[in-house]
Formats: C-alpha cells, sequence, structure tokens
C-alpha cells in the first residue's frame, strides 16, 4: 500500500478565504500545495483584482468587492473567462444596491457600497456559485438576506458548504475528495491499494458521495486515523453504472474516463505508479 498526501479542497478553501476576508480576519500565505484557483481567489480578495481563469474568483470577488463601501476596484480576467455568464449575478448584486459597470471586454468597473439585503429573487438554475457568492457577502448588508430560489438548483451541496463555512470558517481546509477519486479510480483498475491522506468519515463536501459507491466502481473503502483506504476489488462490476452526478459535477469526468476500464482485469487496465 502507498499513501498520497492531497490537496486541500479548492471549494471549501475558496468559500474560507472569501468568509475570513468578509470578517476582517487575516488571510493564509499561498503554499505550495495551493491550486491556482485558490492562488487567483488571495489575489482577488487582497485587491490585484485579475481572476486570471479562475470563474470562483471571479464570481466571489465580484460580490466581495460590491460589498465594500466606498472603494472602486476593476475586476478582470482572462478572455474566455470574461465570457462565461455572469449577469444574473451582477443583477442581483445591482438590485441590493451595488454599483457595477461592464467593459466592453467583458471586465467590470466596481463601486463597493453597503448592500441592503432583505428579499431576492435569484434563478439557481445558471450555477450555485451566483448563491453562494451572494451568501458569503451578507454580513456586509444591511439585513439578513432572503433568496428566493428560482428553480432548481444545480449542484445543490455547494449551497450547503458556502451555509456551513460561513458560520464556521476555519483553516487549513480538509482535503480534497475530487482529487481523490482519480486515486480510487486508479486501485480499482490496477487492483491495488492505496491511503488517501487527509479525507474523514465526516465531511461536507459533496463529492464525498463517491466513498460510497465502492461496489459499482470497483473499490472498497475503509477509515483508519491516517485517512481513508481503498482497495481494488478482485472481481470487476459487469452491469450498467448509473449515477446522478447533477449534484457532483466534478466528479463527471473522472467517473467517465474510468468507466471504460470497470470491466477490464487489473493487468488490462494499464498505467504505472
Amino acid at each position: 500500500m502507498f499513501s498520497v498526501p492531497l490537496p486541500p479542497s479548492k471549494s471549501l478553501a475558496n468559500r474560507t478565504l472569501t468568509a475570513l476576508a468578509v470578517s476582517g480576519k487575516s488571510l493564509p500565505d499561498p503554499g505550495p500545495d495551493w491550486s491556482e484557483d485558490m492562488v487567483a481567489m488571495h489575489r482577488v480578495l487582497k485587491g490585484t483584482t485579475d481572476a486570471g481563469h479562475a470563474g470562483t474568483a471571479f464570481r466571489f470577488g465580484m460580490a466581495y468587492w460590491a460589498a465594500q463601501k466606498g472603494v472602486k476596484t476593476h475586476l478582470t480576467g482572462s478572455k474566455r473567462l470574461l465570457e462565461r455568464p455572469i449577469a444574473p449575478l451582477a443583477e442581483a448584486l445591482q438590485a441590493l444596491g451595488a454599483t457595477l459597470a461592464q467593459r466592453k471586454d467583458g471586465s467590470w468597473d466596481i463601486e463597493g457600497a453597503t448592500l441592503t439585503g432583505g428579499t431576492l429573487h435569484l434563478d439557481a438554475r445558471i450555477s450555485s456559485q451566483f448563491v453562494s457568492a451572494l451568501l458569503l457577502v451578507e454580513p456586509l448588508m444591511k439585513k439578513k438576506l432572503q433568496l428566493k430560489l428560482q428553480g432548481e438548483a444545480v449542484s445543490a451541496p455547494y449551497i450547503a458548504m458556502t451555509e456551513e463555512v460561513r458560520q464556521y470558517p476555519t483553516w487549513p481546509v480538509e482535503a480534497d475528495w475530487s482529487a481523490g477519486i482519480v486515486w480510487a479510480l486508479r486501485a480499482s483498475c490496477m487492483g491495488e491499494s492505496v491511503r488517501l491522506q487527509g479525507l474523514g468519515r465526516r465531511s461536507i463536501q459533496g463529492d464525498a458521495a463517491w466513498s460510497r459507491w465502492g461496489l459499482n466502481l470497483g473499490f472498497s473503502a475503509s477509515y483508519e486515523p491516517e485517512g481513508l483506504v481503498i482497495r481494488g476489488l478482485p472481481s470487476r462490476p459487469t452491469h450498467a453504472l448509473e449515477l446522478d452526478l447533477k449534484d457532483t459535477p466534478d466528479l463527471t469526468q473522472p467517473i467517465v474516463a474510468g468507466c471504460p476500464q470497470r470491466s477490464a482485469p487489473p493487468s488490462r487496465c494499464g498505467g504505472g505508479r
């Protein structure tokens, strides 16, 4: 058996960094295990408001700076990022009293204000991050925010994660479950065992759901003090696999990539350590 130190959860980290900034607390310094998304989130919150390719940093950053009364900011990012949908969040912030204006290139000029809070209707079908961005800056609003979500919220566990983080922002954050599934699928494919450091039985990450799908994905999972132990099963499932990944979209690509090997014996799965 070999052990793998997993990186921090970027979803948790970006929410925690924003919650810490909203509460006026110091942000941790970037470390060698930080992802590009986390570094971008840190950069945007510290005032260098170029999100690069990081959509989360752009969305959370827009809400954060819109709630900083009297502060003028220019929020930008890569060309591709500036083409992605952001209007519902901008319109929601404007309805709460923010002053935002989009430039021709897609970047935004933001003049911070004390947001009103209160009742707000929001289309939840496009991105759960619009909801999360608003929830994270609620402590800076005059009144409690009462969101009326229209349509079925996508990636609902991420909204629940935001609710938890904004009440109890703690650092360091948990290891990344969405990174761990790659190693679990490798163990299934190769018939090997791996210990995933930092993954515990209790988690607020929705992606932790994959640990319960072992029989379908070809592995067993058990918890030890050092982390989650994954063992590839000697027999391969041959039945069709049906999983609803609407709430866990980050698991889609690794599962789709690993599925062609589900019925293959370990010697035919390929790869090496």
